[in-house]
């Protein structure tokens, strides 16, 4: 997974799509999407058409509930898609990996880039570094997949493999992306071991593995 990171805002950024952030409002009958600054910018350049389909669609804002809207003009993004982060008065950093997450199993098969603005520590009371970390955790686990006994063809397939940051450069947020990395790999070695053949998986294998590791810096 390569994280990019850019000065320019959302819709001048080339991606297969935009992500953008809401939480579900807790004060309405029929919960509406209390959306994020990133939302809100990117529905005033669509003179709020986004909020429209929004309204069409029921979107509520629940965890990770998405909505895609497929753009035509004034991006060089070819869809936004919304991703509710549940409500905020229950909100924790874990909600927000999880949602990240459900978005990448969700379209890792149908986008190869996407890029988004992190929500800030106002909006979510997380700071720039647990945010970047949560987002890079979600997408890089969401979008596992074991494919080590996959044919060619079904290896060629479409994948999430490029994440780009829109805002200002910030240390933290780098240094949240590379901790991501590192507890994703523990965690995707660890699937792959379990979803290894048990002939392959041998206590062998796994002590031998164990060694490698250990002698790692």
């Amino acid at each position: 997974m390569q994280f990019e990171f850019s000065d320019n805002s959302l819709d001048k950024i080339s991606a297969d799509a935009v992500l953008v952030f809401a939480f579900q409002d807790e004060k309405e009958k029929f919960p509406k999407p209390y959306p994020l600054s990133s939302l809100k910018n990117i529905d005033a350049i669509l003179d709020r058409a986004l909020s429209k389909a929004i309204e069409t669609a029921r979107f509520s804002g629940k965890r990770g509930e998405t909505l895609n809207f497929y753009l035509q003009e004034n991006f060089l993004a070819k869809s936004v898609v919304v991703l509710g982060l549940g409500r905020k008065s229950e909100f924790v950093a874990d909600d927000l990996r999880r949602a990240v997450g459900s978005f990448a199993g969700k379209m890792k098969k149908k986008i190869s880039s996407v890029a988004l603005s992190l929500p800030s520590e106002n909006e979510t009371s997380l700071s720039v570094f647990l945010t970047a970390q949560m987002v890079g955790e979600g997408i890089i686990l969401g979008n596992y997949d074991f494919n080590k006994y996959k044919t060619k063809e079904e290896k060629g397939e479409k994948k999430l493999s490029v994440v780009v940051i829109s805002g200002p450069k910030s240390s933290k947020a780098k240094e949240g992306i590379e901790k991501a990395r590192i507890y994703s790999e523990a965690t995707i070695l660890a699937r792959d071991l379990v979803n290894e053949q048990s002939a392959v998986a041998t206590p062998t294998y796994l002590a031998d593995l164990a060694l490698s590791i250990s002698k790692k810096d």
